[in-house]
């Protein structure tokens, strides 16, 4: 019923342009009522090309589209790349997006076994103004495919409007595997009297991590201030500070990025903090927003910010220990750009590792002192929800080499990372 609907929509709410200009773009709609106005302009893009615009006016709900069929070659890599400027279209909603379909020589989705491939939709950003951003996505297109017919949509959102330049579909080089070494510290310090006492524990660690050529090494909660005797504000140390500059020499040293954690003193104020330092240097620091009542009960403060930090290998977010109980944390994470998120913690429920997994498609490091069965472990989990690899050895290190550009397909619903950020609840 899907389909045949949207073969109405491209017969009854089509309007052909000059393919002079155009090059043969038409418009659709899913149904006639709910068609916005289409309008285009002979110069304007970012380099005074032609753009093509949707516009929706004040009532909420209209939806449409530009769409244009491309020959393509099963097999053959080719890359999509639009350039958008945006109007009235909050970031947080998936108002404005590509969708990419591939077609065979019956205008169908060519069958591969059990499912056919699905809607892609392109999504890597790159500014190439200060109002225009490009969009693209490499793709593979699948056997049996001889067209790719291309969205370029608007929906729902009252005085809205997007323009689209330069729209193009271009043979493309395949997509070169993005090979991570993620690894995890299974480590509980004991016998220390100071910050740095633990500091100097965890360094055979972080060399055996080095040996095994480690990308990113996580460290358990609070690993620095574990262990050690007073209340929460004298096991603190500002950030940056001695502990930060103490592992920064280390990632120089090994080439590789630490997360730091340890109770961070700022003013009054103790937080649960994990510090990412690197080969760079200090990268920024991330404060438990989710605090159980052990902590608060104990003077610790909650964070409110959700960075994410630029490596050398893709982006990192952090979150602590209670954070992986509500989803908002590591959502807001993956919708800042982490594709792998560090979670020291000190235990919890492994099933809500899988799912913070598999809903935001990321992979999720733990480290962990827990000790009780079918509970939290030290480990990495994949987008799939996984646990691809874990370790219970204390003392040990565990290391497990991933793939950033690896390519989930989900039967039935394609790439559902691609998918997120257009389907999921708007503004969450």
């Amino acid at each position: 019923m899907l389909k045949l609907g949207l073969s109405v929509a491209w017969l009854t709410a089509s309007v052909l342009l000059g393919a002079d200009v155009f090059e043969g773009w038409t418009t659709g709609s899913p149904r006639p009522e709910l068609q916005p106005q289409f309008v285009t302009l002979r110069r304007g893009g970012p380099h005074g090309e032609p753009v093509l615009i949707i516009r929706i006016g004040s009532q909420a709900g209209k939806d449409g589209w530009w769409v244009k069929e491309f020959p393509v070659a099963g097999g053959q890599w080719y890359r999509f790349r639009v350039y958008r400027h945006l109007r009235n279209v909050p970031r947080s909603v998936g108002a404005a997006l590509i969708q990419l379909d591939w077609l065979d020589a019956n205008g169908r989705a060519p069958r591969a076994g059990e499912d056919e491939p699905r809607t892609e939709y392109p999504s890597a950003e790159a500014s190439v103004s200060p109002r225009w951003t490009e969009i693209s996505g490499v793709y593979r297109a699948p056997e049996g495919a001889v067209k790719a017919r291309v969205r370029l949509r608007l929906r729902w959102i009252p005085n809205a409007e997007v323009q689209w330049a330069s729209p193009k579909l271009e043979p493309a080089d395949s997509v070169r595997p993005r090979l991570v070494r993620l690894a995890a510290v299974h480590f509980r310090p004991r016998g220390g009297k100071t910050i740095e006492d633990n500091c100097r524990l965890f360094v055979p660690f972080i060399e055996e991590a080095a040996r095994q050529r480690a990308d990113l090494v996580v460290l358990p909660e609070y690993a620095l201030s574990q262990g050690l005797p007073g209340d929460v504000a004298a096991r603190s140390q500002p950030l940056p500070g001695p502990a930060t500059r103490f592992f920064q020499e280390l990632a120089a040293r090994y080439d590789m990025y630490i997360v730091v954690t340890l109770l961070e003193r700022a003013g009054p104020l103790v937080y649960n903090t994990a510090a990412l330092v690197g080969p760079e240097g200090y990268l920024g620091r991330y404060r438990k927003v989710c605090l159980p009542r052990e902590e608060y009960d104990a003077g610790i403060a909650a964070g409110n910010e959700y960075p994410v930090f630029r490596t050398r290998f893709g982006t990192v977010g952090i979150m602590i220990c209670w954070d992986l109980q509500f989803p908002q944390i590591a959502w807001r994470l993956a919708r800042a750009g982490a594709e792998v998120i560090a979670c020291p913690i000190a235990g919890g429920n492994p099933q809500l590792a899988a799912a913070r997994a598999i809903e935001n498609q990321v992979y999720l490091v733990t480290s962990t002192y827990n000790t009780r069965p079918n509970w939290m472990v030290t480990g990495i989990w994949d987008p799939t929800g996984q646990l691809v690899a874990s370790t219970d050895k204390w003392g040990s290190v565990l290391v497990h080499e991933v793939d950033l550009n690896r390519r989930i397909l989900w039967w039935w619903i394609g790439d559902l990372k691609s998918r997120i950020p257009y389907e999921a609840p708007a503004g969450w």
